[in-house]
């Protein structure tokens, strides 16, 4: 996202943190740390609400080069192309995730051809809501894991500002994507129960 550079002002808050390759007070890990000065709470608020500013301005200006409606796609439609698939192909491998297709042989073309599976790539895919389960990762991808990936493949899109595809996805009336859109993949092991409230999600340890 363009913007002039006194739009938001990047030196302000930078100016309370400071870059540590190693720091033996935390484990030798290496990150941001705050100075901790007497002005850091205003101007990291003050940061935050030019940055809240100028998104808002932008993204509207940007929304105005796209269709104001979109047709929804029917569930069986492919709604992800191949030179779209092609292109957010490299980025979804490096998250880890293995996106199954319908039996084993969709799979394994989709692994030779390095797209995503044709069962991924359709409507379908985008419409499963979350299912409140027992966060043990047997159970998490058993209700959730499919519905998950297809979320974390819309997030890829759009960080590759594939936006038509989005918006078409986005346009069906049975997407679940605000509840979706906090849900955490409880992968890591340990036993969590994740509530949706309001349109949010979230784990808690047990």
């Amino acid at each position: 996202m363009a913007h002039p550079s006194h739009a938001i002002p990047w030196s302000l808050l930078s100016s309370h943190f400071r870059y540590i390759p190693s720091n033996p007070s935390h484990s030798s890990i290496t990150n941001l740390y705050p100075r901790w000065r007497p002005q850091q709470g205003a101007d990291i608020t003050q940061f935050i609400e030019a940055f809240v500013r100028n998104l808002e301005l932008h993204a509207g200006q940007a929304r105005e080069k796209y269709d104001d409606v979109y047709t929804h796609p029917r569930p069986e439609e492919v709604v992800i192309a191949d030179s779209v698939a092609a292109r957010i192909a490299p980025k979804i491998k490096r998250n880890g995730r293995v996106y199954t297709g319908r039996d084993e042989a969709e799979t394994r073309r989709a692994a030779v051809s390095g797209l995503l599976p044709d069962e991924i790539r359709r409507m379908r895919a985008f419409l499963v809501p979350y299912a409140r389960s027992h966060c043990d990762y047997r159970s998490w991808e058993q209700n959730n894991g499919k519905a998950y990936d297809a979320v974390e493949i819309v997030k890829t899109l759009l960080m590759l500002g594939e936006m038509d595809t989005v918006f078409r996805i986005c346009a069906h009336p049975d997407n679940d994507y605000l509840r979706w859109w906090r849900v955490v993949d409880c992968s890591s092991g340990g036993a969590c129960t994740c509530n949706a409230r309001g349109g949010a999600a979230s784990c808690g340890r047990l």
